[in-house]
């Protein structure tokens, strides 16, 4: 009886006691949003994947990377070390393309000198820190006039010890900027943060376009600016909010899909009455801290991709946004996209078709597939296959895309946690 009693005992004492709080599944880091769009002559955002690879370790080295690539040829730089560089009042990738410049580590990256994209077009940049411009435009990620950029995972700040015009932007994306996805960044200890088209009088060249994604994102003791967006078209969706006086602003008739974000700490987390003629807003499941926000004028978004496999309730994105947004994430050498699993292969062929084709897959490991078709709006216009599951070797499943209008479609498929896109073009 004694044993009984204790065993008992043993078993209330297990019930009662906490379990470790789980830990957020770590998330794909595969690029989303308006970077993978196909437009302009640019089939999504690579940078330089493929193609040549160089490590620098000072600024000078950096730039010259960049300037000497005048073909255009696919590079990929690797940048070791926190680079300084005052030759110039910036570095610039300037009517350059196909570039990637990825941070080693946890600790490469820039030191009073910022990044300036203008004129460019699909370049990636990941894993940078860039910290403290103070000396130029004095804006730590610039992109002007370009195209296909996608900024991820990097760390950028300055300070709120100076006056708030001390420094200029974290990230700005102006004249007439297309298809930028800025993903699992941190943005903290700043003023104005990230500006999406910087004046009221630029319509002529900006509507119509500043196309922008920020998702995933961390906005730390940042003041304002969470973005702010003139003319253009953003979808804001899963981004942690904390301590910010104002957060995102739309302007000048710019519509803005907010989405799934978290707020906390943040007086007024929606503006739309900041410029001589108001912004729009399309509000959808965000946790605003119990604050009140403006919810008009209103808009609706319908954004050309396809973000579903990635989208979290906003208290998930915040967890996870905590423990992998910034840099240190993504592993020493990765490239434009995350590198898929070894063994992981997957095709889609004939491309082009007329109607019959086939989607072939190579798995590491067994895994649970569901596969679509979808346009160029990302609406989905076939099911190839829902929630299989699929043993370790190699499978072809067929895919019927007879029926549909001739033009360029995407077979998305999910891979247990992971995405995987590969475009094909239907002819008649």
């Amino acid at each position: 009886m004694p044993r009984l009693l204790a065993l008992a005992f043993l078993l209330a004492l297990a019930a009662a006691s906490p379990s470790p709080a789980a830990q957020p599944e770590r998330p794909s880091f595969a690029m989303v949003g308006y970077a993978t769009v196909d437009a302009l002559g640019v089939a999504g955002t690579t940078g330089g994947s493929g193609g040549t690879e160089v490590t620098v370790t000072t600024g000078q080295e950096l730039r010259d990377a960049i300037y000497n690539n005048r073909s255009n040829e696919p590079l990929t730089i690797y940048v070791e070390g926190m680079l300084t560089y005052t030759a110039e009042e910036k570095i610039y990738v300037k009517e350059r393309s196909n570039i990637s410049i990825i941070g080693v580590g946890s600790d490469a990256g820039l030191d009073h000198v910022g990044l300036a994209i203008v004129r460019a077009s699909n370049v990636v940049v990941r894993n940078l820190t860039i910290r403290y411009v103070d000396r130029g435009d004095k804006d730590a990620i610039l992109i002007n006039a370009s195209h296909h950029i996608w900024v991820d995972h990097c760390d950028l700040h300055s300070d709120r010890d100076h006056g708030k015009d001390y420094y200029d932007g974290l990230v700005d994306i102006n004249h007439g900027s297309d298809y930028v996805t800025v993903s699992w960044t941190r943005f903290h200890d700043h003023y104005k943060t990230s500006l999406v088209g910087n004046s009221d009088n630029t319509g002529d060249e900006d509507q119509g376009h500043l196309t922008v994604t920020y998702h995933h994102n961390g906005f730390e003791r940042t003041n304002s600016r969470l973005p702010s967006v003139r003319f253009g078209s953003a979808h804001v969706f899963n981004n942690l909010y904390e301590d910010a006086e104002t957060a995102i602003s739309s302007r000048m008739g710019a519509c803005v899909r907010v989405e799934a974000n978290a707020f906390s700490d943040v007086r007024t987390p929606i503006l739309t009455d900041q410029s001589r003629a108001t912004g729009a807003v399309d509000l959808l499941d965000n946790d605003f801290g119990g604050v009140s926000v403006v919810t008009t004028p209103a808009c609706v978004l319908d954004v050309p991709y396809v973000y579903d496999d990635v989208l979290q309730t906003a208290a998930d994105a915040a967890e996870a946004i905590r423990q992998y947004a910034g840099v240190g994430q993504i592993g020493a050498r990765a490239t434009a996209a995350e590198a898929p699993p070894a063994g992981l292969a997957l095709r889609v062929g004939p491309n082009p078709t007329a109607g019959p084709a086939a989607l072939w897959l190579t798995l590491p490991e067994a895994v649970t597939v569901s596969a679509d078709v979808v346009d160029v709006l990302g609406r989905r216009v076939r099911t190839v296959v829902e929630a299989a599951p699929l043993a370790a070797g190699a499978h072809r499943i067929e895919v019927d895309l007879g029926g549909l209008a001739p033009g360029l479609y995407s077979v998305v498929a999910r891979l247990g946690g992971r995405v995987e896109t590969r475009r094909v073009t239907v002819v008649r």
